[in-house]
C-alpha cells in the first residue's frame, strides 16, 4: 500500500510536469527508483543538460555500490536470473528488509519477493495517478508524501539489533545534516552513508550477519 501511493504521488507529480501518461508508467517500469525519478522531475524544467541529471542521479545512487556489496556473499550459488532480479529490485527498502535480522536466512529470496510487490504497486500507483492526474487532490494536501518518511522510519525501526547500532546511525545523521547545509544537491547522500560505514565498520564489536 505504502508503495501504491507513493507511485500515485509521481505519478500526479509527472502529468503536473508534462509527462505523458504512458512515459511515466514506463519510466517507473524500466527505472524503479522513486527518489531518481522524482529527482529528474525536479530538474526537468531547469536549463540543466542531460549530462547534469546524470550525473546528479549517479550521486544519488552511489549508495548502491555498498547495497550491492553487501548482498553479493547471499548472491553466490543462486541461479543467474535470480540474480538479475535481486540487482533490479534492490532499492533502499526492499534492501533494508533483505538485510533484516529476521531475514538472514533467505535474503536474497526476501530481496526478490519484496521487491515483486514493491514494483507491483509502484507501477500501478504511478499509471493510476497519470491517468487520473487533475482529478487526484495534490498528494501533499493529505499527507501522502510523508508515506515516502514513514517507510523509512518503519525500516529504521525493523533494523534495530543493539544499541551498538546507534553510534553509526548518529554518525551518518549527523553528516549528512551537516554536508545538506554546506554543500548543493545530494552530497549528504555519499558523506553520510560514507561515515556511517566507516564508524560501522571501525567498531571492534561489529558483528556482520551471514
Amino acid at each position: 500500500m505504502s508503495f501504491l501511493i507513493f507511485g500515485l504521488t509521481f505519478g500526479v507529480a509527472a502529468v503536473e510536469k508534462g509527462v505523458s501518461p504512458a512515459n511515466a508508467t514506463l519510466a517507473s517500469l524500466a527505472v524503479f527508483s522513486g527518489s531518481s525519478q522524482f529527482l529528474i522531475l525536479d530538474m526537468l524544467g531547469s536549463p540543466a543538460e542531460l549530462a547534469g541529471i546524470a550525473i546528479t542521479v549517479f550521486l544519488l545512487n552511489i549508495r548502491h555500490l555498498m547495497m550491492g556489496a553487501a548482498l553479493v556473499p547471499h548472491m553466490r550459488g543462486a541461479p543467474y536470473p535470480v540474480q538479475l532480479l535481486g540487482t533490479l529490485f534492490m532499492i533502499d527498502e526492499t534492501w533494508a528488509i533483505a538485510m533484516s535480522p529476521d531475514a538472514e536466512s533467505s535474503r536474497l529470496h526476501v530481496l526478490v519477493g519484496s521487491g515483486l510487490v514493491a514494483m507491483a504497486g509502484w507501477v500501478a500507483g504511478t499509471a493510476a495517478g497519470a491517468v487520473l492526474g487533475g482529478l487526484i487532490v495534490a498528494p501533499e494536501r493529505v499527507g501522502a508524501d510523508f508515506v515516502y518518511y514513514a517507510v523509512f522510519l518503519f525500516i529504521l525501526a525493523s533494523m534495530w539489533n543493539t544499541r551498538t547500532s546507534a553510534l553509526p546511525w548518529l554518525v551518518a545523521a549527523g553528516i549528512a545534516v551537516a554536508t545538506a547545509q554546506v554543500l548543493p544537491g545530494k552530497w549528504y547522500v555519499v558523506t553520510g552513508g560514507l561515515a556511517g560505514a566507516l564508524i560501522g565498520g571501525a567498531q571492534p564489536w561489529t558483528k556482520i550477519s551471514s
